[in-house]
């Protein structure tokens, strides 16, 4: 009888058509995307074909899928999408079975006509971060301040710098991200992007040594927090060169503690972390890093 329901399971699972492909690239919503993206997805096991679909309306009917020889991959041939325009793709597999079905669309906006237009687009994507409630609104604002920055140095034909301030909007997305202030799958479609501008401004731009990587700091630091005065949600930035336990904590003028806001072992980088005060009383405060051997305190204000 074991052996029995064994076969009658098996025979199940080899009579069902495939699920649906997981798609991976371009990011959904990525907002700057090269006019022949390699568009990438997870492989289905079992799959011996794939369909890729790619429209600008989602209201059409889905086609007839047929088989295209590919496997977890499909570059776009040249000279196929228009530029500044919204594209959404999809992907079914296939078996001896059948076809699964679609996967979920995912979207991706292609370079705008210019370099400045396509940093807007940026922009953009990062302004509809707060309405969804992906990233608090002072954090957006520090991102957009990256991006223009890099539009004023493209204006005075300052390339390398432009780059630059496009890489620091890149770093700070990854500390949002590892300090978990942005989900993942919102700031890996923006480094995507802003993986687009730089390739955009390397192509069109003046040729130079051109900085790849920006890494995080090799000593501590304590930054000043973010906005200050605040009311009533603040950040504050820190920086460890070396794995150490880590505590910032929050004192009023009199010495007294009023929150602690990290206090756990972390992995030498850059973190951020955010302190609600609503339920404090307005005034002047204390924070306070300590890791390992090291400590620093700045004051910060809470303005009711």
């Amino acid at each position: 009888m074991f052996f029995l329901a064994i076969n009658l399971f098996s025979a199940v699972l080899l009579s069902q058509v495939p699920t649906s492909p997981i798609l991976v690239e371009p990011p959904k919503e990525a907002s700057v995307v090269n006019l022949a993206p390699n568009l990438i997805w997870n492989a289905v096991p079992g799959a011996d074909c794939y369909f890729v679909y790619i429209t600008t309306d989602t209201m059409e009917s889905l086609p007839e899928p047929y088989c295209m020889k590919t496997v977890a991959g499909y570059q776009i041939p040249a000279n196929s999408l228009l530029p500044n325009t919204v594209y959404y793709w999809t992907v079914a597999a296939h078996n001896s079975n059948g076809w699964g079905p679609f996967a979920p669309y995912f979207s991706f906006r292609t370079f705008n006509n210019t370099i400045e237009g396509s940093i807007n687009n940026l922009i953009n994507q990062v302004n509809s971060l707060p309405v969804s409630g992906s990233l608090n609104s002072s954090q957006a604002d520090i991102l957009i301040n990256r991006l223009e920055q890099a539009i004023y140095q493209l204006e005075l034909e300052h390339t390398n710098i432009a780059i630059l301030n496009v890489l620091l909007f890149k770093l700070r997305v990854y500390i949002l991200r590892i300090s978990g202030l942005i989900p993942a799958s919102d700031a890996i479609s923006l480094n995507y992007s802003a993986d687009g501008v730089i390739d955009l401004i390397q192509t069109v731009g003046p040729q130079g040594n051109i900085i790849t990587e920006i890494k995080p700091a090799r000593e501590f630091v304590l930054q000043q927090n973010y906005p200050n005065p605040f009311n009533p949600v603040t950040t504050i930035e820190y920086t460890i060169p070396d794995n150490s336990f880590v505590t910032i904590k929050v004192y009023d003028l009199l010495g007294k503690e009023v929150v602690t806001l990290v206090n756990k072992q972390q992995e030498y980088g850059s973190y951020i972390v955010m302190w609600n005060a609503a339920n404090n009383s307005s005034g002047i405060y204390i924070y306070k890093l300590t890791a390992g051997k090291y400590s620093e305190s700045k004051k910060m204000i809470l303005n009711k």
